[in-house]
């Protein structure tokens, strides 16, 4: 579907009429296989306790001011 938005409302139109695209890029649209999303997020990385340590660590943190 394409999205048309404007002042009297917004529709969606199907790839196949619409006028925006080419042909070719119809036919690229249309053969697209959308896969669906998983039920559950995937976890986030783990951080390395070295990362933690040292992000928060107030050492690390400088700032450089000019005359």
């Amino acid at each position: 579907m394409a999205y048309n938005g404007g002042p009297n409302g917004s529709t969606f139109t199907p790839i196949s009429t619409y006028a925006g695209l080419s042909a070719d890029l119809r036919r690229q649209l249309a053969e697209t296989k959308i896969e669906p999303a998983a039920e559950e997020p995937a976890p986030p990385p783990p951080v390395r306790q070295a990362e933690a340590t040292s992000a928060r660590s107030p050492k690390n943190k400088r700032a450089q001011a000019d005359r």
